[in-house]
């Protein structure tokens, strides 16, 4: 057996707590979870921000889940990368720096079991979108589009839509929306926006690096442009859509994303 003891900052919102229990729910039997970090073989900290760093520098074998990097905060982080036993992330960050690390170049998940298409039929003009500030994630220009083309818009914050309703209502909502937006200037990935492309509904996200992981499965979009607001008026008005790669999505499941995890561990240990 190998005893697993994993730290994530408990003010991190629903996104990383589904990481985490994917973790768990996808471990392998050789796998045992311990509470405690002096009882533990492997030590796996998630890196959202800096409150995290003091945990990570105290692992002895440490496996480092870099999940936010450019808005993570000001520190070296390629010397946490280079003390690991392995560094994962959605984020290519060997080209980050010229230090050599063990990297697992690895994207988030969604649950296959509960986010899936049942609605072959009509969709509303309804547009769901990510995020809760509006200058960073495009709220507004998302909002004025939709009003312009007469489509509804939902939006939620960080936790919403596990306060006021379950996954499997947030699933059966994602198979009645037209689009899903994801919008983030700076960095992301937006579970959500995977998820609802996993229900059907046609994603948007930006052209930045850390989502082209979305080739072939969501529409890309330059958020920098001047026209933004303009480019999302058109594709409601179009009703743009896009041929998603069903065999790349299913790559995308949680079962699938922690095997590559368990089987990378595996191999690590062994040597």
């Amino acid at each position: 057996m190998v005893r697993i003891y994993e730290y994530q900052h408990p003010d991190w919102g629903i996104v990383f707590k589904k990481i985490r229990k994917a973790f768990r729910d996808y471990s392998p039997v050789w796998v045992e979870w311990v509470d405690r970090m002096e009882d533990s073989d492997i030590q796996i900290v998630h890196i959202v921000g800096l409150g995290e760093v003091e945990v990570a520098l105290q692992s002895k074998n440490l496996v480092l889940f870099q999940e936010c990097y450019k808005t993570a905060g000001n520190y070296a982080w390629d010397t946490l990368w280079e003390k690991s036993l392995l560094t994962v992330s959605f984020y290519d960050l060997p080209k980050e720096t010229d230090k050599k690390f063990n990297f697992l170049y690895l994207p988030f998940g969604y649950d296959s079991n509960i986010y899936y298409n049942f609605n072959d039929y009509s969709r509303a003009n309804l547009v769901f979108a990510t995020g809760h500030v509006a200058e960073t994630e495009h709220l507004d220009k998302i909002y004025r589009a939709c009003k312009k083309a007469k489509y509804l818009f939902i939006h939620t914050g960080e936790d919403f839509k596990f306060e006021y309703m379950s996954e499997v209502d947030f699933r059966n909502l994602l198979n009645q929306v037209s689009y899903v937006f994801g919008l983030r200037a700076i960095e992301g990935f937006e579970v959500a926006a995977l998820e609802g492309i996993a229900c059907g509904a046609t994603g948007v996200v930006p052209t930045l690096s850390s989502y082209d992981w979305y080739d072939e499965l969501a529409i890309r979009i330059d958020i920098e442009s001047p026209n933004l607001e303009e480019n999302i008026y058109n594709i409601l008005k179009n009703k743009e859509k896009i041929a998603v790669n069903k065999e790349k999505l299913a790559q995308f499941s949680w079962a699938n994303i922690m095997r590559r995890f368990y089987n990378e561990l595996w191999q690590l240990l062994k040597e």
